[in-house]
């Protein structure tokens, strides 16, 4: 999502200097990767905890040899990034216990081996610098371990190197130390070096500077004295959504103008220039629509950002598109929003149209409530086209409430406004006399100023989601987004994740204001110093040093599937991941319960695929390691 979109936002430019691919292995043996993972199991055990996607990565790491893959598998580092894998995925108190017991397999199956050599060769020894005599291989006893998988075939182990166990004697694996047992979550911060693995993917992460504070304490209290003592208006982030052509740019442009945050003279520059090739209706549309490509196709592309008050709050504008080519970006600028106004046509056959399978009304709604949103107003748009039809507003009110309140909206946290954005009718004022015959509600701005504060998480770390990057002429290299929790300062030292490097903030703009310091709920721009521009990509995260955010591949998740699927989703099943603005490739590894929309409990457990229109807890594992909070701890993030 661009917020400044007269600033070139350097993204691209800068897309292969900071994941790069790194694909150097070549086509594998299918024989010989297959016989090497059984080696490995022999050695390991049949019931590791570790999966057979590190096994082939050791492999891999290993030109293939069995014994040199299990000591790579137990090198500390590695340990440790299993480690806090493990936390990650099942909240284990005790992280270190499956790789203890992993370690503690191997050395059983060590000795087992030797004490079978014994039985087999009592007494016997080779003479001095006479090599070992060569033992026929034992058919291995068939343990009911589900047969090695790869992906191109599938085979069962039926013969154990004798030579291997001899080899591993001489190896060196590492014992986790006491200290790992602790139930603190392992995060980057704690190792070293942390390596995140898939196929064709190696990116490490260096361990985060220890012993740096985002600010001292006594400036920690100086600034939560500010905010307590802070009398200005509630800040409220307002995404507007809905069906493609429902007017959601023509309505907030119009508003704006309304309001007197667009200059009369620009306004009729608008006006002249959309007349001249054809679009006379979209001029107030280009208050918001600044980008060429938007003005010539007539549609929103990018998240507009907008700011203005109203008597009791102070509102950030985020004009999202409507088109289902960019619903990216509309999620984009959802999640960073408290509120939403839903604009829908009210024309007979356009309000269809948007409400069907096919229109984006609903999956704007449901992806908002899913988002956080929970107040929303229905700016019922072109009533003026429908003479003021009462009977019309009551048919989209009769039809939107039952959906509304099954994506999870309390009826009484949504209104519906009926207005014109074109002629501006019920906006700011109301004077239609076919509209005040029978409509005694709020007009537009009032409705949005009538929304309750939001509740903010001011005491929590420091967290921001950057959303954009670019180089200002005043600032210098910076980054925008909201801050999600905790306060930030001119002088801060933020850490940069998920690569963890330092940075101190320059300068913070609110609004197009310079201000010393921002809170949880405020949309900033900040200018950011000792970091280079190419190391920060839009999705990364800016957070208290003392406290980073947990870095994962593999997590769970609760999510909502739509209607009209293709097909149902299985084990396996190939995503994009959207979360803050994040877009990540992912995969769904493992199909965990089916849950009651309503009540969150499990209806069914392990299920085989999952249909439409259902809530349901999954495993994902993302190509890249991303930044990922626990969502009752940080909604936006998690």
């Amino acid at each position: 999502m661009s917020r400044h979109r007269h600033l070139k936002n350097l993204e691209d430019e800068y897309d292969d200097d900071y994941y790069q691919e790194q694909d150097d292995f070549e086509e594998d043996d299918t024989d010989l990767i297959n016989n090497s993972i059984d080696d490995v199991y022999d050695i390991i055990g049949d019931n590791s905890q570790l999966t057979e996607d590190d096994v082939v990565y050791a492999l891999r790491q290993t030109n293939y040899k069995p014994k040199a893959a299990v000591e790579w598998l137990f090198k500390d580092d590695v340990v440790q990034s299993k480690q806090k894998q493990a936390f990650k995925r099942g909240g284990d108190s005790n992280v270190s216990a499956p790789i203890q017991q992993d370690i503690n397999i191997v050395a059983m199956n060590l000795q087992k081996d030797k004490n079978e050599k014994k039985e087999k060769n009592p007494g016997k020894s080779p003479a001095k610098g006479q090599a070992p005599a060569k033992t026929p291989n034992k058919p291995k006893e068939p343990t009911g371990k589900t047969p090695a998988k790869t992906s191109t075939s599938k085979t069962t182990a039926t013969t154990t190197p004798s030579k291997l166990a001899t080899d591993i004697e001489s190896m060196n694996l590492s014992t986790p130390s006491s200290s790992s047992s602790s139930s603190t979550p392992i995060t980057p911060s704690e190792t070293e070096k942390t390596d995140f693995m898939n196929d064709d993917d190696v990116f490490s992460i260096k361990a985060a500077p220890k012993s740096i504070k985002q600010h001292s304490a006594s400036r920690h209290k100086e600034l939560e004295e500010k905010i307590h003592n802070f009398k200005g208006k509630d800040n409220l982030s307002l995404v507007v959504i809905g069906h493609v052509d429902a007017g959601k740019s023509t309505t907030m442009g119009h508003l704006l103008f309304d309001l007197g945050y667009v200059d009369p003279k620009i306004m009729k520059k608008y006006q002249h220039e959309s007349q001249q090739i054809g679009k006379a209706s979209f001029s107030y549309a280009w208050v918001l629509d600044e980008h060429e490509e938007e003005r010539n196709r007539g549609v929103t592309i990018d998240v507009g950002i907008n700011y203005f008050e109203t008597e009791n709050r102070r509102i950030t504008l985020l004009d999202a598109p409507g088109h289902k080519d960019f619903v990216p970006n509309m999620i984009s600028g959802a999640a960073q929003a408290d509120v939403a106004v839903l604009v829908v046509d009210s024309q007979e056959g356009e309000f269809e149209a948007g409400f069907g399978a096919t229109g984006q009304t609903k999956e704007h709604a449901l992806l908002a409530r899913s988002l956080g949103v929970s107040q929303l107003i229905v700016a019922v748009n072109k009533m003026d086209l429908c003479s003021w039809n009462k009977a019309r507003f009551d048919d989209v009110v009769t039809i939107l409430t039952p959906f509304l309140k099954q994506v999870g909206f309390n009826p009484s946290s949504v209104t519906y406004i009926p207005i014109s954005g074109l002629s501006g009718e019920n906006l700011v004022n109301v004077k239609d006399p076919n509209l005040t015959s029978w409509y005694k509600g709020n007009t537009l701005v009032k409705g949005i100023d009538a929304f309750a504060p939001t509740e903010r998480a001011f005491s929590k770390s420091f967290r921001i989601s950057i959303s954009d990057v670019f180089k200002a002429q005043m600032m210098g290299l910076s980054v925008a987004g909201k801050v999600e929790a905790g306060i930030v300062a001119v002088g801060d030292k933020l850490l940069l994740e998920p690569v963890n490097e330092i940075c101190t903030v320059k300068q913070i703009r609110r609004e197009g204001e310079s201000v010393e310091w921002a809170k949880a709920g405020d949309n900033i721009d900040m200018s950011l110093v000792d970091i280079e521009m190419s190391h920060i990509k839009i999705g990364n995260l800016l957070a208290d040093p003392e406290y980073p955010v947990p870095i994962a591949k593999s997590f769970r998740a609760q999510i909502i599937t739509f209607n009209n699927m293709p097909f149902p989703i299985t084990s396996g099943h190939q995503v994009v991941l959207h979360t803050h603005h994040i877009a990540e490739a992912a995969t769904i590894t493992q199909l965990i319960s089916i849950l009651d929309r309503t009540t969150g409990e499990i209806k069914k457990k392990k299920p085989r695929a999952l249909g439409e229109n259902i809530a349901c807890q999954v495993e994902i594992v993302t190509n890249r390691p991303i930044c990922v909070e626990l969502y009752n701890d940080y909604k936006q993030i998690g």
